[in-house]
């Protein structure tokens, strides 16, 4: 599905993590928003369709938790696929009690990424 009409958003504290992974993401095809907390994704006006949300499960402003329930309950982004990273093992847990579709354990490389986003079918 990699096109230009395929959105991602990217929600990472990490910032030179979430650049690479972005960039290379950009590199083939993605369009990429990019954020570095919670606040930062709620102060916009995001825009609809996104495909699909990369959210860093501890964020400096917090757990990804509220963000997470806001992309899945706002009607504007139903079907959007949500992949919840960590580098922590006991973050698995967490993500799927709020609704991840999938966790990944960080270090992630672009091409396990681009795995997970074929087996997601984004």
């Amino acid at each position: 599905m990699s096109d230009r009409q395929t959105t991602v958003l990217f929600v990472e504290d990490d910032e030179d993590l979430r650049t690479v992974l972005a960039e290379g993401l950009e590199r083939v095809g993605y369009r990429v928003i990019q954020a570095a907390s919670t606040e930062q994704v709620l102060s916009r006006d995001l825009p609809a369709p996104i495909h699909a949300a990369i959210l860093d499960m501890s964020l400096e402003d917090g757990p990804a938790r509220n963000l997470l329930m806001f992309l899945r309950n706002d009607p504007n982004y139903t079907g959007l696929k949500i992949i919840a990273i960590s580098g922590y093992d006991y973050a698995l847990k967490a993500a799927q009690a709020w609704g991840a579709d999938l966790f990944l354990k960080k270090p992630i490389s672009l091409a396990r990424l681009l795995g997970t986003f074929a087996q997601l079918g984004i």
